[in-house]
């Protein structure tokens, strides 16, 4: 029962490891393709994006001098905060 308990642990932090490489990766990615995410459709708003990590999404805003990332990463259908806004002020990549 131990064994199999600690095998199940290894396998979800390989797969929590996967997705955190994968979610940096994708946020890296955006200082060369700032505008390869979508318009995020519950703000209309171009400068307001959003890059697919499934099952989670990365919203972003894109401006002049940087983007910037929510503070998290929203499930799909989501905006990350309780009163359902997003907010847009962390700081992730300088373009």
């Amino acid at each position: 029962m131990i064994l199999r308990l600690r095998l199940l642990t290894l396998v979800a932090i390989r797969s929590f490891t996967r997705f955190v490489q994968e979610a940096l990766d994708a946020a890296a990615s955006l200082a060369h393709f700032a505008e390869r995410g979508q318009t995020v459709p519950e703000f209309d708003i171009e400068s307001i994006r959003e890059l697919l990590v499934k099952p989670y999404r990365l919203v972003y805003k894109l401006t002049d001098a940087h983007i910037s990332s929510s503070r998290s990463f929203t499930a799909p259908g989501g905006c990350g905060e309780s009163d359902g806004r997003s907010p847009l002020t962390r700081s992730v990549v300088k373009r």
